[in-house]
């Protein structure tokens, strides 16, 4: 299996667990071609409810419902709520919010540079001067994960490849 194709983010997941599921897949790790994942860019967000992006962002409705309705053994600690719900809007406050862990490891508060780093890689040159492809390309990492069996490990540092810098292991570690 090279990668999996979905049209929607929801669809592209259920795909990826599905093959994880039936042995389908190799290895713990898969390529992701979502052909859709934005369904108006024109519109604008209105809030950092996670209702108000489903006009924006093309999640798939089956997905989204069964997982905002999840009851998670933990709370999530910008919303202090346990949904899954809860949680989506817990990481879109931590997200965006000036105190948040993503934005502080966006600049150097943290030991990494996370907007630096990501302008080095694009452009990365060879030893020619040719523009090295894993350079010139942007990835967005999901590991699936159950949400009753896996929650500690989901909240461990990702990838968790020696030497590969990662947002969450620039937080991890300090």
């Amino acid at each position: 299996m090279g990668f999996i194709k979905g049209e929607s983010i929801g669809e592209a997941y259920f795909k990826a667990y599905k093959a994880i599921l039936d042995a389908k897949s190799p290895h713990w790790y898969l390529m992701v071609h979502i052909s859709r994942p934005i369904l108006d860019n024109s519109m604008k967000i209105s809030s950092l409810d996670v209702t108000d992006w489903l006009k924006v962002i093309n999640v798939e409705k089956r997905i989204y419902d069964a997982f905002i309705n999840f009851k998670f053994s933990k709370k999530d600690e910008w919303t202090g709520g346990y949904s899954g719900k809860d949680w989506i809007n817990g990481r879109i406050q931590d997200l965006l919010n000036e105190q948040g862990y993503y934005k502080k490891s966006l600049t150097e508060e943290f030991s990494l540079d996370q907007i630096q780093e990501v302008e080095k890689r694009l452009s990365a040159r060879d030893k020619n001067g040719k523009k090295m492809h894993g350079g010139s390309t942007n990835a967005m990492v999901c590991i699936l994960f159950s949400p009753t069996k896996d929650l500690k490990a989901a909240c461990r540092p990702c990838p968790r490849a020696e030497g590969v810098k990662s947002l969450t292991q620039s937080i991890s570690n300090q």
